[in-house]
């Protein structure tokens, strides 16, 4: 009886979205976009990328927002029918909001004109003469890439797009701080899953259990009132506040930004499975240092002292956080002026774009550089790259050992039909068996 209760319950949720489609169809579909010399068509086909029951479904958006921001007029290749639309996530559903984007479910007339960006091989798009190629690996072991790559800037969160928070950042850098340290976030039951082991990280229930160590100068808000007290009140505060915006304390998004360019630190502790977290990318916007324990996740790496604060597990956590409370004032602001430098340099949309248009065709953009795929990322990601080295044959960098020619080949036997697709010098089929394909690109 439960069951049939669960199982109607979801078929009345999924009707109420009826509505909004019908809504967002018609908007797409009268939908013309602006003259622009600068256009990009995707196809982002992993379902992953627009549902949300593993934080995921936030991609496909986040992405296509990137490119909208930077001045692209974008078009999604991407047929989104009824059902379709009910299994994308709330976040999946935002690209609705983009408002130069286009759903398209056929192919564009004027392909030379406009830049593709693709994460699955489809034959029927990639024949055409595209002024620009570009794979996009977000959810695929990092070794699937074509040609040269580039990381993606990780993002704020979603919602803060979609309020226009970021047209904020400028002014909030100079905020008066009212707080040494601040952690905000999320701390309810998958902030305890022990994924981040494998990336030797603390899960974020452990980081706020060994901050809470260090003394009586680390507390947890009860209130919501005893944090607005801190950041309406005269005094500078030299402690650590930890806000668990669980379902019994919650912050406004408009005032999120604000509450954190009042502070001089957050501690960025990791996300749910993946040690990335929208905190440390809102924190550096504005100049508040972070305290975190990935810095490779970012490129080039962030460096402690200089513009971070990094330590590597709970009692060098514990150790960090008493010199960020002694630390001098001149200090911080060295420390803060890094951060500002960084984030313009490397983190903003404007740097993204500027880098994207300085790579030739055949290249990558990759979201996650430093993801330890599972089982199931490891065989899209080898399935993907055997299709595209034999696609992209040329666009490829050669195998440098017999090894690494014997790893190909397997991947290519595996995953690949034994008809080749058209070569884009002649765009004519021929046929070749896996060791004539590697012979071939061995010449080159």
């Amino acid at each position: 009886m439960k069951d049939k209760l669960r199982s109607l319950l979801n078929k009345l949720s999924k009707l109420a979205l009826l509505p909004e489609y019908l809504k967002v169809t018609w908007q797409q579909f009268s939908r013309r976009l602006p003259p622009n010399d600068r256009n990009i068509v995707f196809t982002l086909d992993d379902p992953r990328l627009y549902r949300d029951d593993d934080g995921s479904g936030r991609y496909a958006y986040m992405i296509l927002n990137l490119f909208s921001d930077g001045g692209y007029n974008v078009y999604l290749h991407k047929k989104i029918d009824f059902l379709t639309f009910t299994r994308m996530g709330k976040y999946g559903r935002f690209l609705y909001s983009i408002g130069n984007l286009k759903v398209v479910d056929h192919i564009p007339k004027n392909p030379q004109d406009l830049d593709y960006a693709f994460d699955s091989v489809y034959r029927e798009m990639l024949d055409r003469p595209w002024k620009k190629l570009t794979y996009v690996n977000v959810l695929k072991a990092p070794t699937c890439k074509l040609g040269r790559s580039m990381p993606i800037p990780y993002f704020f969160h979603p919602m803060m797009y979609k309020l226009k928070q970021l047209d904020r950042v400028e002014g909030l850098r100079e905020s008066a701080r009212k707080l040494r340290i601040i952690f905000g976030g999320n701390t309810l039951t998958y902030y305890t899953n022990p994924e981040l082991h494998r990336y030797d990280q603390m899960t974020r229930i452990e980081g706020i259990m060994a901050a809470s160590e260090v003394g009586e100068k680390v507390r947890t808000i009860q209130d919501v009132s005893e944090l607005y007290a801190i950041m309406n009140g005269q005094e500078y505060v030299n402690e650590c506040r930890l806000l668990r915006t669980d379902d019994r304390i919650q912050v406004p998004l408009t005032h999120w930004l604000e509450i954190v360019a009042q502070c001089d630190f957050f501690l960025c502790l990791s996300g749910t499975d993946l040690p990335m977290c929208h905190n440390v990318i809102e924190s550096m916007s504005v100049g508040t240092i972070p305290i975190l324990g990935y810095p490779d996740w970012f490129f080039p790496t962030l460096e402690h002292g200089k513009n971070a604060i990094i330590y590597s597990g709970k009692k060098d956590l514990i150790r960090k956080l008493n010199e960020v409370l002694e630390m001098e004032e001149s200090q911080i602001q060295a420390l803060r002026k890094n951060v500002l430098a960084y984030y313009d340099a490397h983190l903003g949309t404007r740097n993204f774009i500027r880098k994207y248009e300085a790579q030739k065709s055949l290249n990558s953009i990759i979201l996650h550089e430093r993801l330890r795929a599972n089982k199931y990322e490891l065989e899209e990601g080898n399935r993907t790259l055997a299709q595209l080295m034999f696609y992209f044959g040329e666009g490829i960098e050669d195998a440098r050992s017999e090894e690494e020619k014997a790893y190909l080949r397997e991947l290519i036997a595996k995953w690949v039909p034994v008809e080749k697709p058209p070569s884009r010098s002649s765009r004519k089929g021929t046929r070749k068996s896996v060791d004539e394909y590697l012979r071939d690109r061995s010449r080159k």
